[in-house]
This record gives structure tokens, sequence and C-alpha cells, in this order.
């Protein structure tokens, strides 16, 4: 795992640690580092977001080989992690949320 040069991870909730612990591992299945890109965010977050509390983090997903692949991954980190997280696959990255239902 690794954490992008400036990524501030103060604060990260004990339960999104978890869920990153659980990536890292899917990523290695992948055949890649886990990058973690951003957990406090800089100005593109709504205010309500989960990355102001802790509570979300995005991964990179460049080096997956096509959209299939990142589709794959960010499923089987759905499964492995379950309803309380939210796994959103976006165009850069995959969002993780802790999100207790």
């Amino acid at each position: 795992m690794v954490i992008k040069e400036g990524v501030k991870i103060n604060g990260l909730r004990t339960e999104l640690l978890l869920g990153i612990m659980i990536a890292d591992r899917i990523w290695k299945n992948h055949g890649n580092v886990l990058v973690i890109t951003e957990v406090y965010p800089t100005s593109q977050h709504k205010i309500s977001s989960a990355h102001n509390t802790g509570r979300g983090a995005d991964l990179r997903t460049f080096y997956f080989d096509d959209r299939e692949e990142k589709e794959e991954v960010a499923q089987e980190l759905r499964e492995a992690l379950g309803e309380n997280y939210d796994v959103v696959l976006e165009s850069t990255h995959i969002h993780l949320e802790y999100d207790p239902k």
C-alpha cells in the first residue's frame, strides 16, 4: 500500500482503515499496489462528503487493464465489505466510504 505524497490521513476512522486493508488485499490479488490518492479533501468535494469526517478515501485505478477489470475490482470490494460501505467506481478512481446503514 502507498499513500500518495501530500495526502492527509490524520483522523481516519478505524472502519475506513479496515476497508482500505481489505482493498489492499484485492489490489494485490490483481497484481497491483493500492495507492490512496485522497482521504481528507481538497476543494473538489462537497461539505457533506465522507472525506470531511475520515470516512471516505479515493483509491487509484488507472493501472487496471480496462473498465471491465475496474468493475470487477469494485464488485469484489463491495462483496468483501458488505452493506455498511459504499464503493463507487469513478472515472479515475474508486471512492470507498464507510456509510453504516
